[in-house]
């Protein structure tokens, strides 16, 4: 598994393709929530556009993706697997906006 620092990421946080480790704590994730995560992340505590997002999912394909559901299930099988874990990140929503990510400690 090749795992990469993200740029202007906290202390203790690495997401992979299919794993995330924070602060030595290892949680399997898929590419899509890797994507998300990664996006969360590098811009943490600021929000991030739901638009955004489903471009970096979805790009170029013609339909726009499966739709804003689809987006709104795995942000929260994100949370849950941060609540799970008891991993010190939390997932905010911006009503209309989109997402931010802090740090809880």
């Amino acid at each position: 598994m090749n795992l990469t620092a993200v740029k202007d990421q906290p202390p203790g946080v690495i997401i992979g393709a299919n794993l995330m480790v924070i602060d030595g704590k290892s949680v399997d994730v898929n590419w899509r929530e890797a994507v998300i995560l990664n996006h969360l992340i590098s811009n943490l505590g600021a929000p991030v556009r739901r638009s955004r997002v489903m471009e970096l999912l979805y790009g170029d394909d013609e339909d726009g993706g499966p739709g804003d559901h689809h987006v709104n299930n795995m942000i929260a099988t994100i949370r849950g697997k941060l609540r799970l874990h008891d991993l010190p990140l939390e997932i905010k929503t911006h009503n209309g906006v989109g997402w931010s990510m802090r740090r809880t400690n």
